[in-house]
């Protein structure tokens, strides 16, 4: 049963790295859905798998796409922490606007994070800018919060289906 359920965390990583692919990316702000597998993995199998997923799938992105350095760490922990926290907070009888509050919160948490590590990063390589930055933030959220409303409507419907046969 764990090798079953290692092999669905890998493919559900390989697809988030490959959603990290598609995506629009505009420098200051990147829409993407490479949110969406880790938290299927944290809601089917709890937060160690949605932090795996998210180490794997976001880590594996990073260095395919910009290669290993110093910050990739700073791009791949807000997913990993979003897995720990869905995974963590998710029952199965959890109610409607819980589940809403669980999946929208953690888009904004995550937003807030990858801000976070916008800075830092920004800091590191030395390119920061207050409006590179901070400016974007609010069309960000807006985005994050559309996005996550999404995902809460659709995971539902995914995760029964695969909960049967999982």
């Amino acid at each position: 049963m764990k090798i079953k359920r290692l092999a669905y965390d890998a493919m559900l990583a390989a697809i988030c790295a490959v959603l990290g692919y598609i995506s629009i990316d505009t420098g200051t702000f990147k829409f993407t859905f490479e949110s969406f597998p880790v938290l299927l993995g944290a809601l089917l199998f709890g937060p160690v798998d949605g932090m795996i997923v998210a180490f794997v799938g976001i880590g594996l992105y990073q260095i395919l796409k910009y290669s290993l350095m110093s910050t990739t760490i700073l791009w791949v922990l807000p997913y990993v922490i979003i897995g720990l926290i869905v995974g963590l907070f998710y029952k199965k009888d959890l109610k409607k606007p819980a589940f809403f509050a669980l999946i929208i919160g953690s888009g904004v948490l995550l937003t807030a994070l990858n801000t976070v590590g916008i800075y830092i990063d920004s800091k590191v390589w030395d390119y920061y800018s207050f409006a590179y930055v901070f400016a974007p933030l609010p069309v960000r959220l807006v985005v994050s919060v559309i996005k996550s409303v999404v995902f809460a409507i659709i995971l539902p419907m995914i995760i029964k289906p695969l909960k049967k046969t999982l």
